[in-house]
């Protein structure tokens, strides 16, 4: 007797699937440990990867957050004006950074 699966399988179906996957798996231990051995150091390395990357990134963006502290910049087509506000700078001093500098 089979039972209808969702999507049009039935449990003869899987049946079918399943019993010969499992007998495979049994008769090469070996093999499918090695596999299963590959895949989990796969993940664990692209998850490795993805954590360096993130914190690479984050390290960047403190550093440019330290950097650019009471500063304040705007575009103009002859360099960067830079204006920095703060203690020990006066009121506002002010620096033109052109190609040339």
């Amino acid at each position: 007797m089979s039972l209808p699966l969702a999507h049009g399988f039935d449990s003869t179906l899987l049946h079918y699937v399943l019993v010969p996957a499992a007998r495979a798996l049994a008769r090469n231990k070996m093999r499918s440990a090695l596999t299963m051995l590959g895949i989990f150091i796969s993940v664990a390395a692209v998850i490795a990867m993805v954590a360096v990357g993130d914190g690479a990134s984050a390290s960047v963006k403190a550093t440019l957050r330290a950097r650019a502290a009471g500063r304040s910049g705007i575009w103009t087509p002859g360099g960067v004006a830079i204006a920095r506000a703060g203690p020990g700078t006066g009121a506002l001093a002010h620096a033109t950074l052109t190609g040339s500098s």
